[in-house]
This record gives structure tokens, C-alpha cells and sequence, in this order.
């Protein structure tokens, strides 16, 4: 067997000892690899009629082996138990959660920030209703995001439209300072920030202190801009922020950003 030095290595040892003990031994019913968050590995296995005691001890350092150094155990559950426990309960979830390698075989993956490779999620309202989302990022900071995004909602809003512009930069804001009202009236007093934090306990927070309006002829001519800065940025901004969630919960409907859109 392949000396196990990295994460991957080891994670192929192991499917590969799986495959054999699957196919081979006949002792597995079904397997999940469990890659957890600290580059280790656990192996949750479901015994079938010919899995004893006797056969899991001799499989259980072979798979120990295949993991080397990022082995964290393995966990053998009776697939003809009767009542189960909350672990089993646990596992069975974490089996359905599973990406498919083989009919026996799944992986479960840990993440911390799960949303980064989850599907994307769909536009929150029908085609016909006629809004559309355009996001603008980028990997590198200074290359122009923040003035293509301004230009772009000034040029629509000339065309007549009403454009709502949502800073999502919470790490490094920008938008709420260029885009502002005017001299005559500040900024938004809360934000993107404030709203993430506020909607889960009121439920429908009134949207009209979150946002600022820019509806000046000389900018805006027939349009108007609608901003969602990411906060006021004040001493209370940081540790707003420090307590935000961006991770999508498992109904993902519910999230702050879709109530918000």
C-alpha cells in the first residue's frame, strides 16, 4: 500500500481498501468515508450477515493502515439492530448526504463554509415579474468591480429603470460612501449587515431603514437608485459583522440574503 503523506493519498487508500473489503470479503454492507474538518477521516460501516466480530478486527487495520497519519477510526453498526440509537440515527443522515462512489460506497464531506460549493441557488422570483440579478466580484481587489458596478447602475437608471444596488462586500465596503443621497441627506443609518442580523428576530423588519435613494436628475435623470450599504461604518460595525452568518441553512429559503432580495 501507497506510503500515505497527504490528505488525498489517503483518502484513495481508503476507498480502495473499501472497494476490496465490498467486493472481496463480503463483509460490508455499505460504507461512508467521513471527511471531517481537521484533515482526518472516519469510516462509518453497516455489517452484512456474514460481518462477526472476528472479521471487523481483522479489517479494522487494514483500513487504519490505508489512512495513516489522517485516520481517525472506524465505526462498525449491525445492519439487523433493532431499536436504533441516536448515533445510527446520525449516520443513516449522513449516509443519504452522501456522494455516491459505488452502491456500497458513499463520502460525506465536512464543510466550513459549505455555500461555496453547494448548486446555485435559483433567482428568488419568476421570470416575469421581469427582475434581474447582476453580481458584481471579482478574486483580486482594486480591479474596477466597484466602479463598473456604480456605472452600470447610473446607465440603467438613466434608461428610465429603478435599480437596487446591495453591497455585499461586507469584508471591504465601498458602495454606500460613493453612492449616497446627496449633501441635502445622509446615508442609510444600518445595512446589509444590520439586516442579516435583525431579520431572524423580527421576521419583517421595515426595508426603508436599510436603504438609501438616489433620484437626482443630474445622476439618475428619469430613474432611481436604490443602495443597500453594507452598515454604518462605526465602532459597532466589526463586531456586527464578527457575528454574521453567510452560511446557507439546510432550508435555504430561510436565509437572510433570499428574504432580503
Amino acid at each position: 500500500m501507497k506510503t500515505v503523506y497527504h490528505m488525498d493519498q489517503a483518502r484513495q487508500n481508503i476507498l480502495a481498501e473499501l472497494d476490496r473489503l465490498t467486493k472481496k470479503e463480503k463483509i460490508i454492507k455499505q460504507a461512508l468515508l467521513i471527511e471531517d474538518l481537521f484533515a482526518r477521516f472516519r469510516v462509518v460501516v453497516w455489517g452484512n450477515k456474514n460481518s462477526t466480530e472476528q472479521a471487523e478486527a481483522a479489517a479494522s487495520p487494514s483500513l487504519a493502515e490505508a489512512g495513516g497519519p489522517f485516520w481517525a477510526g472506524v465505526n462498525w453498526l449491525k445492519s439487523d439492530a433493532g431499536e436504533k440509537s441516536l448515533d445510527i440515527v446520525a449516520f443513516d443522515q449522513a449516509w443519504e448526504e452522501g456522494n455516491e462512489i459505488s452502491n456500497k460506497i458513499r463520502v460525506n464531506t465536512r464543510y466550513r463554509r459549505g455555500n461555496w460549493i453547494s448548486p446555485l441557488l435559483s433567482v428568488p422570483w419568476q421570470k416575469d415579474e421581469g427582475a434581474s440579478i447582476v453580481s458584481f466580484y471579482s478574486l483580486k481587489g482594486g480591479v474596477g468591480r466597484t466602479t463598473g458596478l456604480i456605472s452600470f447602475a447610473i446607465q440603467q437608471a438613466r434608461f428610465g429603470k429603478r435599480v437596487v444596488v446591495i453591497d455585499l462586500d461586507l469584508d471591504a465596503p465601498g458602495v454606500g460612501t460613493l453612492l449616497t443621497p446627496g449633501e441635502e441627506s445622509g446615508g442609510a443609518q444600518w445595512g446589509v449587515v444590520d439586516y442579516f442580523l435583525e431579520q431572524p428576530v423580527l421576521g419583517t423588519p421595515d426595508l426603508r431603514d436599510y436603504y438609501h435613494v438616489i433620484s437626482r436628475s443630474s445622476i439618475t435623470q428619469q430613474g432611481a437608485i436604490y443602495v443597500f450599504p453594507a452598515g454604518a461604518y462605526n465602532e459597532h460595525y466589526l463586531g456586527k459583522l464578527a457575528r454574521v452568518d453567510v452560511e446557507l441553512s439546510t432550508n435555504r429559503q430561510d436565509h437572510p440574503l433570499l428574504k432580503l432580495l
